[in-house]
């Protein structure tokens, strides 16, 4: 088995599909068993994230056999800012490793997730955009550019958003647990409390506004 932690050594995008649909996206859903949620194509590793018994799961395909290397399960944030904002976590596993995140402003009107694995390895992921975020960046601490970035399609209440299928890019040396993170993570919409202010009010994801 490759090592999650090990730099893929080339950089690279791959499309991230939802095989949910958003029409009939529920988080009721996460009840069901098992369910089909994307392969992902990174490097030469293919991974499926899929819910199974109400995780999020990503494991690496070898012929028909499928070895989970990362879990999460949603969970509602608490955060003082829930009253008025309503937003999700999750932390993962993996590996045996914890995945700690915590949501903190990043500035007055957007807001980022602390992120913090082993061997104090520590990371930031936040949406790209002053108004309306386009994509959201996992950043190591220390770092100015991402190390995993991954482009968000549709654009969350931009109607004429630009077309064609979600992608995740990632550089040189990032690992495989950097690239699962972030897909996971958006695969069950945990960016969407994280987007600036004007962005969510157009979605009318102000607790009041429900």
């Amino acid at each position: 088995m490759r090592d999650a932690w090990a730099p893929l050594g080339s950089a690279g995008s791959a499309v991230v599909e939802d095989l949910l649909t958003r029409r009939y996206y529920d988080p009721a859903h996460a009840r069901s068993p098992y369910l089909h949620r994307a392969d992902v194509q990174v490097g030469d590793v293919t991974l499926r994230l899929a819910w199974r018994e109400r995780a999020m799961t990503a494991a690496v395909l070898h012929g028909s056999e499928q070895h989970e290397i990362a879990r999460g399960r949603v969970a509602r944030g608490t955060g003082p800012q829930n009253l008025l904002w309503e937003y999700l976590l999750m932390p993962l596993e993996i590996g045996s490793a914890p995945i700690h995140v915590e949501r903190r402003p990043q500035v007055p009107d957007r807001w980022a997730l602390d992120v913090t694995g082993p061997d104090d390895r520590t990371w930031t992921w936040h949406p790209a955009g002053r108004v309306f975020a386009h994509r959201t960046e996992l950043t190591r601490t220390g770092d100015r550019h991402p190390v995993v970035a991954h482009q968000l399609r549709p654009v969350p209440a931009v109607p004429r958003a630009p077309a064609g299928p979600p992608t995740v890019t990632w550089r040189a040396d990032a690992t495989l647990a950097e690239v699962v993170m972030p897909v996971m993570w958006t695969l069950d919409r945990v960016h969407l409390g994280l987007l600036p202010k004007t962005q969510r009010v157009a979605r009318f994801d102000v607790a009041g506004l429900h």
